[in-house]
């Protein structure tokens, strides 16, 4: 994981109140918007502020993840203030002086129609312009406090009542801004599009640990990056992974020696289609969407006469998990998994889960059973994004949200792991992904990705011989 992968990860985390504790005696976000509501009222009566357009309410399409129930979203507009701060005539001061003294945030690295602030206490400033909102080089929300340059391409934002300016200024940088950009050649953010933005309230005291938290973890970050530089340098020096290289060859027939009593892939294709013909005729399986037959330009290599061209959805069932939020687990109970434990914890194969619901949630849980195959919907980066793991456990094991379960049909479950978790598996599902900070995939996506299937013997004899070359590479 790169360092800007980490810290994305981290807020991200802190976003959905996954990072701290959640504390009854904190009361409810929604005593906090309430005194926001009444504040801003009261400014805009004694002609401080002016009055805005209601924004429209959060609705459930609006909502990107779930968070505590003490918590609340709202649109940043209703609880924050855009501010003009008190503006300083640029004919009284000497230019060359302000330019070396004071900081200048903005779009650009030039300082053109520049309007010149004085803050009088510290403000959050929030980038319009496309060039910090789509590259992500540099933060697009930070405190300012003292004398700052700002041009037209930024936004300076006040809070009241309690809501942490800290807190707001991470969320901003936490979430993908996209959906509140226009234009292409010169990407924008308005004030309209930033004041629609929907956010995740905690109450203040949640606020105050959130930013605790970073505070105490992001400087580690910045120690890891300087580390991770330095490997990175190094891996430079050197080859590709070997693990990399026997994942690919072993996907292309170059492992394990071809034998004609395997027979045909295209038998064990058309065996497929036929048993889940009678699932669906027997009501076990739903209908599906038929998929595009592979072509010429869908192939990225050869594989053996004896081997066949497939897509993922034609070779097995995909359904996606529900919902299991953290403080939903317990100590004791009946096991589950959760999406970002695929990555942590699990990462090919596993046999036990490490986290556990009570019988009533695990009872209206989607379930994976031994041989299914799970890959998370959502992740942090193009190139992790689905991951496959193959569960091999006895026990129906509860799967939660952002994850689907795939159930292969006829098929050696660790193979496929091996095909998508190989080079090709990984730049099919790379170039299907959408999103920046977070990365999103979907099961129809995942049913597109060109398979390449041997006959079942030589599935089993690739998987054994990995078992006995991956651990060389260690």
């Amino acid at each position: 994981m790169t360092p800007q992968q980490l810290k994305a990860s981290l807020l991200q985390e802190a976003i959905q109140g996954k990072l701290t504790d959640q504390r009854p005696e904190d009361g409810s976000a929604e005593e906090l918007y309430r005194a926001i509501i009444a504040e801003k009222k009261r400014l805009i009566k004694a002609g401080k502020i002016k009055k805005e357009k209601p924004l429209p309410p959060i609705e459930e399409k609006d909502i990107p993840f779930d968070i505590p129930e003490n918590w609340k979203w709202v649109r940043l507009g209703e609880i924050t203030i855009n501010r003009d701060a008190e503006r300083i005539p640029l004919s009284s001061i000497d230019r060359q002086k302000l330019e070396k003294i004071y900081d200048y945030y903005g779009a650009s690295g030039v300082i053109d129609k520049v309007d010149n602030f004085l803050f009088d206490k510290p403000l959050l400033l929030i980038a319009e312009d496309g060039a910090n909102l789509v590259n992500r080089s540099t933060p697009v929300a930070f405190i300012a406090e003292g004398q700052y340059w700002v041009n037209n391409h930024a936004h300076v934002v006040d809070v009241c009542c309690g809501f942490s300016m800290k807190y707001l200024a991470y969320f901003v940088n936490a979430i993908s801004l996209a959906p509140y950009i226009s234009g292409t050649a010169q990407p924008k953010m308005n004030q309209a599009k930033m004041n629609s933005i929907p956010v995740s309230l905690p109450p203040p005291a949640e606020q105050e640990r959130i930013v605790a938290k970073l505070e105490e973890l992001l400087p580690l970050v910045e120690r890891y990056g300087k580390a991770y530089t330095q490997l990175t340098a190094l891996e430079r020096r050197f080859p590709a992974s070997m693990r990399k290289s026997l994942l690919q060859e072993a996907i292309q027939g170059k492992l394990t020696d071809q034998r004609p009593e395997d027979g045909s892939a295209e038998d064990l294709y058309r065996a497929i289609l036929a048993e889940k013909k009678r699932l669906i005729k027997v009501g076990k399986l739903k209908k599906e969407k038929p998929l595009p037959p592979i072509e010429e330009k869908d192939i990225p290599f050869d594989i053996p006469e004896n081997w066949k061209w497939v897509r993922l959805g034609e070779i097995g069932s995909f359904e996606r998990g529900s919902g299991i939020k953290k403080t939903e687990t317990v100590q004791e109970g009946l096991p589950c998994v959760r999406y970002g434990q695929l990555y942590t914890t699990f990462r090919t194969r596993f046999t036990e889960a490490v986290s556990f619901i009570p019988r009533p949630l695990f009872d209206v849980c989607k379930k994976a059973k031994c041989g299914d195959i799970l890959m998370a919907l959502t992740g942090e980066n193009n190139f992790d994004i689905a991951l496959a793991v193959a569960y091999e456990g006895k026990d129906s094991l509860a799967i939660g949200g952002d994850m689907t379960r795939y159930t292969p049909c006829s098929i050696v479950p660790m193979y496929l792991v091996t095909v998508l978790n190989s080079g090709h598996g990984i730049s099919c599902k790379s170039k299907l992904a959408t999103g920046d900070i977070i990365v999103h995939i979907s099961n129809d996506k995942l049913a597109s990705i060109p398979i390449p299937l041997p006959p079942l013997a030589e599935q089993e004899r690739i998987v054994a011989k990995l078992e006995e070359l991956l651990p060389l590479c260690d």
